[in-house]
């Protein structure tokens, strides 16, 4: 490599960083999660009236204890999960077993919390809608965890070693040289030897993404479920959770099955979409939720 492409290719990392670009899905979503600007967060937490009730010695061992309980919970998980697919018998499991390591795990939202949450900038998980044509039974998941910058080191580090246990994985094959909108990636998908099973209700592949102060984890053939490209601007400090039940109620029709008789019993067939919000004004939790129907009020 020249001095030449060396500095255009730091140009174009200090300018992907001031844009804030990031894997952007072309997907439809189903259902968002995300914390912004919790370096801000954290400050309002510490000054609000919720967070001096956590000045009491009491309340902040209980704190303590609980986040300290999970964050080991997670990483057990995770562990456990990467060493699974790595036992020498993995590979001639049986289909259901396969499936449940390759299917979207309830693990895979708890990631989320995995990091300090110090070193966290910014978090966001997205469950999205399955390409036109793809007959999955799960949505494809993209989740992107965005650090501070004096932790990208550490956050790094860890990326690397759990690329190098999937790698390792007796279940998967790793793509070579993969890219995501020109970005080295970790691209693991489903041998050739499984083409015999009936895998058609999974997504084929699970992928790695590093950009810079951004790690991003997700399912499916990257170039169909999105692109690496500038993201939308989140200056609020905020906690928010959205979801789209038209969005819902159009794939449950669509798969023949209607929709279910407990969304019908409470109206969830008339929304059109859900979204709650919550951030600090002053030291006070503003929170909103939002409910837009598919036919206006009722």
């Amino acid at each position: 490599m020249t001095l030449r492409s060396l500095g255009l290719t730091a140009l174009l990392s200090s300018t992907l960083w001031a844009q804030g670009t990031t894997f952007v899905s072309t997907l439809t979503p189903l259902l968002d999660l995300r914390a912004t600007q919790v370096p801000r967060l954290l400050e309002q937490w510490s000054s609000s009236k919720l967070g001096r009730l956590f000045e009491d010695e009491d309340a902040r061992l209980a704190g303590d204890l609980a986040v300290g309980f999970q964050s080991r919970r997670i990483a057990r998980q995770t562990a456990l999960r990467l060493a699974l697919q790595q036992l020498p018998s993995a590979a001639d499991a049986p289909p259901h077993v396969i499936s449940s390591l390759y299917m979207l795990q309830p693990s895979e939202v708890w990631r989320l919390f995995e990091r300090p949450v110090e070193e966290v900038a910014s978090v966001e998980f997205s469950f999205l809608l399955p390409s036109d044509g793809e007959e999955l039974v799960t949505p494809h998941f993209v989740r992107t965890m965005s650090c501070r910058p004096r932790y990208e080191g550490r956050w790094t580090q860890a990326f690397d070693e759990e690329a190098r246990q999937r790698a390792r994985s007796t279940m998967f094959d790793q793509v070579a040289d993969a890219k995501i909108s020109s970005f080295p990636a970790h691209v693991f998908a489903l041998p050739d030897a499984a083409a015999d099973v009936d895998f058609d209700d999974m997504p084929k592949q699970q992928w790695m993404l590093h950009l810079p102060g951004r790690f991003v984890y997700g399912n499916g053939v990257p170039a169909e479920v999105g692109r690496v490209d500038v993201g939308p601007a989140r200056t609020a400090a905020e906690l928010c959770f959205e979801t789209r039940f038209d969005h819902y109620n159009q794939a449950f029709r669509e798969i023949g099955a209607g929709v279910p008789p407990d969304f019908a019993l409470l109206g969830f067939d008339k929304l059109e979409r859900l979204r709650w919000s919550a951030r600090f004004v002053e030291d006070l939790i503003y929170d909103v939720v939002r409910l837009d129907f598919v036919e206006g009020p009722i």
